[in-house]
């Protein structure tokens, strides 16, 4: 792993500020043709944040968004494990049934 997004991270983990571009989304790479191109994510880099729905392209450009059932990636981990985020779960909604409508990911709440 890149020793200086690293510190970075750990940087910012010290501040108890996380980067948001960790795990921001574009929106213009909302797009999808099916309902598997739109995933559930979660921030393993913000332990505040909720699980939401996007497209499996918005996920994989963000640097810690991970589609749940995903494993953390390394380069996401320590931050990840730093934050103790496996073991204080934010209340949250549930973030729906990813389903693509109109070519956007959109939840729908069961």
């Amino acid at each position: 792993m890149d020793r200086t997004l690293i510190a970075c991270v750990l940087a910012a983990l010290a501040t108890a500020c996380i980067p948001d571009r960790l795990c921001d989304t574009v929106e213009k790479d909302n797009r999808c043709d099916s309902d598997g191109d739109c995933v559930v994510v979660f921030c393993a880099a913000n332990c505040d944040n909720c699980r939401v729905v996007v497209s499996r392209k918005q996920a994989d450009r963000a640097y810690c968004l991970v589609i749940d059932g995903d494993e953390v990636p390394d380069r996401c981990r320590e931050a990840y494990e730093e934050l103790s985020c496996s073991s204080l779960p934010p209340i949250c909604p549930p973030p729906g049934t990813p389903r693509c409508s109109e070519g956007k990911c959109v939840p729908v709440v069961e």
